[in-house]
């Protein structure tokens, strides 16, 4: 892979250049509600645990102070697999919709339990599997328990990559393992189950494999990749995530398919939440301001943001509508993304320019090397 320069990302600039203001911060803290995979993974999670996060996931400002008339829930809850019938459970009772018909178990490797189940569930339930957090469960395993998260009925899997893969630059073996659970996430008119894939960006030696690490999930059909476990030493910093959006934007020219970011780990405050929202819109633009291509994983992040919206409405009432400040998020923007692509591509004629003056100076040394790829 050739030397890339991953230049360092200033949020509160971005922040200021995106025109967050006092006015229209609520608008994107509701947005930003609606980015969430709302989330309980620890060792001591019962049944009252899950059902406490679907409610909070359902409902999470119970009074809101001024008129807002679409729905405000989250994107998900994520849970460990073993919980996932008790989070079907809850949103059922708190008739979340989103119709899901399991029409045929051996068709899609589902239980006979679950043969003819409509779920019912406008929060998606998710569910991390293959070994998490660490990835090194034999492979066998991995995938058995990616098959009873579905099963089980979740709408999305969260795997984690063996990380020494990584490491020890075993590309393919990655690609593989990865394709193997692809293959059991369905993908059609009767049931999608979406794979998020976890590159542990915090554990990995720099930012080139943090780059090559989300190419091959994204190569091997993963609809999202993710930041981090939340358990690792390093969680999601926004640098990785500059890196990892511009392997999307890479995928999406080679492909013609547009994939998910979802950061993770340490993001505990609005300010984050923010921060996060902002890097996706300059990087990726106004078409990954959807949950179904951007989310962000968090347990305690809910709590802050509804606590900020209520402290930023007292202190400064809305004067207009919060619609229109919501849509000013995701319009507007045409003639700055005209103006952001022509830069872009002045910029890769100016780096096409410098490779040749490298090259040129060192030709005769590298005659018999083959640059075979960018990423591998």
């Amino acid at each position: 892979m050739e030397d890339y320069r991953f230049p360092e990302f200033n949020s509160k600039d971005a922040i200021q250049t995106t025109t967050i203001t006092e006015d229209n911060k609520i608008a994107w803290l509701l947005k930003a509600i609606s980015f969430l995979d709302l989330t309980t993974l620890n060792n001591d999670d019962t049944t009252t645990t899950v059902e406490q996060l679907c409610e909070n996931a359902a409902t999470p400002i119970k009074d809101l102070p001024f008129q807002w008339d679409k729905p405000l829930h989250t994107a998900a809850v994520c849970v460990y697999p073993s919980k996932i019938k008790d989070a079907r459970n809850t949103l059922k009772r708190l008739k979340k919709t989103n119709i899901i018909k399991i029409a045929s178990g051996k068709k899609q490797n589902i239980s006979f339990d679950m043969v003819g189940v409509t779920i019912l569930s406008n929060i998606f339930f998710a569910s991390v599997a293959a070994g998490f957090p660490s990835g090194l469960f034999p492979l066998e395993t991995r995938i058995q328990e990616v098959r009873l998260a579905i099963e089980y009925g979740a709408h999305e899997i969260d795997v984690v990559i063996d990380r020494s893969l990584v490491l020890n630059h075993q590309w393919m073996m990655l690609f593989q393992e990865l394709l193997s659970i692809r293959a059991l996430c369905p993908k059609n008119k009767e049931r999608t189950v979406r794979l998020k894939v976890i590159i542990s960006s915090g554990e990995l030696f720099n930012l080139k494999d943090v780059y090559k690490a989300s190419m091959v999930a994204l190569f091997a059909g993963a609809d999202f990749i993710k930041t981090s476990t939340g358990k690792d030493l390093v969680n999601a910093t926004l640098q990785a995530g500059i890196v990892m959006c511009r392997a999307i934007k890479e995928f999406q020219r080679l492909a013609g398919i547009k994939t998910g970011f979802k950061p993770a780990g340490g993001i505990k405050t609005a300010q984050d939440a923010l921060e996060w929202m902002v890097l996706v819109k300059e990087e990726l633009g106004n078409d990954w301001l959807t949950n179904d291509r951007f989310r962000i994983g968090a347990s305690s992040l809910l709590e802050n943001i509804s606590n900020e919206i209520m402290k930023t409405y007292e202190n400064k009432p809305i004067s207009r509508s919060l619609e229109d400040f919501e849509n000013q998020i995701s319009e507007g923007d045409n003639d700055e993304g005209d103006s952001k692509d022509k830069k872009d591509e002045e910029d890769d004629k100016d780096d096409a320019d410098n490779k040749e003056d490298v090259e040129d100076k060192d030709k005769g040394k590298n005659k018999d090397k083959n640059k075979k790829s960018n990423w591998v």
